[in-house]
Order: structure tokens, then sequence, then C-alpha cells
């Protein structure tokens, strides 16, 4: 496992999907 760049997109997504689940939108989806 690339350590480095998985982790900084893994981590970028789960910002982006947190973010959005916290700003209330139900309509929103997560991208899988």
């Amino acid at each position: 496992m690339k350590m480095p760049i998985n982790a900084t997109k893994a981590a970028l997504r789960g910002s982006r999907e947190v973010a959005i689940a916290m700003n209330g939108a139900p309509m929103a989806t997560p991208r899988a």
C-alpha cells in the first residue's frame, strides 16, 4: 500500500464527505 498518496486521497475524500454530511445536505450522497 502506498501510504502518502492513498492516505492523502482518503483523507481528502473523507473530509469532503464529512463536510457535506455536516452541512446538512440529506440529498448529498457520499461518493464511493
